[in-house]
């Protein structure tokens, strides 16, 4: 017909000398929107046809195909197709039912024409659940005592993609809206919520149905028809429908958290709760109480009166060492004169209360055999000067490492001792040397960690310190 690529004219008239829909006139291509005119397609006005295609039945309805094929409507006495009413592309009376049973999240609503149709429920109620009615919507959900989770999917906002489910009701896209503003707001996308939020436009390809917020214009829209085409994108941010959960919606509460069991608005959250772990086993994740531990309880306290007890014997034990009741008395005595080596943090840390170790000094007539040293120390002799013969003595204490190099050092101070010369380099040194014993008594081995201090060495000990006292 050669009239090329021309711009659309709308037909806002009601003729009835024009074709409606699409048609040409003086070389334009016209478009009756309203289809109010009611001529025929004729010379002077050639009608522009649309390509005949099939269509899927829509649901109420079925079709059997063919050349002809129409989509026939159910029976009034079945007027339903699927279980839930909402079946489309039926091809026999047979899917035609009578009752329609609704999926979880929508509720059984009744139309003007008397027919019922499935809803999706309120954004703010998406729950529903069988046996309790027809409008049975709620906002509830119940998990057993222990478990937690999250009735529904979805009701987000996003801005890719396609929902799930999209809104497709207004007073849902707002109730949505102000779900979802706060924490947009905390991403920088605040936007209004309007009285009239409907965009008015149809198959917008880059716009998307059903509920979205124009970021350009900061404000709520809502695509009544569900019409537009268009995915989620920054500029069209979608906000999608709640989808209630069918199955896996309460799981165990995490450790060390519980759930008493109930019903609670749209998420079921297990509360932290703490325990002793020294004498409690763990938490309840139903009723919250902690468990008892009975075997630590016991054990504790059946140690408690091993200790008590040893404590008694040892207390006991040491009113029989007279030695070290009178070595003590003169260490105490003096203890002014030799505060520069800390003495008083050294004996906190040896307390006879958390120190179970061989006292300082131990009963001398208990069978010490005393045996003559076969260290290098003792080829030094008495011909050294008092002095130097003090040096080497205090410098074998500080260096002793293991309770064989304490023996032979206190040998050889008992050697020196019987010797005029000994008993001079000796003298007054009783303070010094319980100053240097004191901090030397805790030690352990370096390799085998025993304790370097045993009863034997205490008891030769003991013996210096009564030839000290004569010296």
């Amino acid at each position: 017909m050669g009239f090329g690529h021309r711009p659309v004219v709308i037909d806002t008239r009601s003729s009835t000398n024009l074709p409606k829909g699409c048609y040409l006139s003086e070389k334009k291509v016209m478009f009756n929107a309203k289809m109010t005119n009611t001529g025929y397609c004729e010379p002077s006005a050639p009608c522009l046809c649309a390509t005949k295609s099939c269509a899927v039945c829509p649901s109420g309805s079925f079709g059997k195909g063919g050349a002809e094929g129409i989509c026939t409507e159910c029976p009034s006495g079945k007027p339903y197709t699927g279980t839930d009413g909402r079946h489309t592309g039926a091809v026999a009376i047979s899917s035609c039912s009578a009752r329609i049973t609704c999926n979880a999240g929508y509720f059984l609503a009744g139309t003007t024409s008397g027919r019922k149709i499935c809803k999706k429920c309120p954004f703010d109620k998406p729950f529903t659940f069988p046996g309790k009615g027809d409008n049975n919507c709620t906002a509830g959900l119940y998990c057993p005592a222990g478990q937690e989770g999250i009735g529904f999917q979805g009701g987000d906002h996003r801005d890719d993609g396609r929902c799930q489910e999209y809104i497709t009701d207004e007073a849902e896209c707002k109730a949505a809206a102000k779900y979802n503003q706060q924490d947009m707001a905390d991403l920088g996308i605040g936007f209004y919520i309007g009285d009239d939020i409907e965009d008015a436009h149809d198959f917008y390809s880059d716009r998307p149905r059903g509920c979205y917020v124009d970021i350009r214009s900061r404000e709520l829209r809502f695509n009544r028809e569900m019409t537009n085409t268009g995915d989620c994108t920054s500029e069209n941010v979608c906000l999608c429908a709640r989808i209630q959960k069918i199955e896996g919606v309460c799981s165990e509460c995490a450790p060390g958290t519980f759930f008493a069991g109930g019903t609670v608005p749209l998420e079921v959250v297990c509360a932290k709760a703490s325990c002793n772990p020294l004498f409690e086993l763990g938490i309840d994740y139903k009723t919250g109480e902690c468990e008892i531990n009975v075997g630590v309880v016991a054990g504790a306290t059946f140690a408690c009166i091993i200790y008590i007890s040893y404590v008694c014997v040892k207390c006991w034990k040491r009113q029989k060492q007279i030695i070290l009741q009178k070595a003590n008395k003169d260490f105490y005595t003096n203890f002014e004169n030799i505060s520069r080596v800390n003495l008083m943090a050294e004996q906190r840390n040896t307390s006879w209360l958390s120190d179970r170790s061989v006292p300082l000094m131990a009963d001398v007539d208990e069978g010490l055999e005393m045996r003559p040293s076969s260290s290098s120390f003792l080829s030094m002799g008495t011909t050294a000067s008092p002095q130097d013969l003090w040096s080497k003595l205090e410098e074998s204490i500080y260096q002793a490492t293991a309770a064989t190099d304490f023996l032979a050092t206190f040998e050889k101070m008992l050697f020196v001792l019987n010797s005029d010369e000994g008993k001079e380099a000796l003298a007054g040194k009783k303070q010094v040397l319980l100053s240097i014993i004191s901090l030397k008594r805790g030690e352990k081995h370096t390799h085998s960690g025993k304790a370097v201090w045993t009863k034997e060495v205490a008891q030769v000990f003991g013996k210096v310190l009564e030839s000290l006292s004569d010296a």
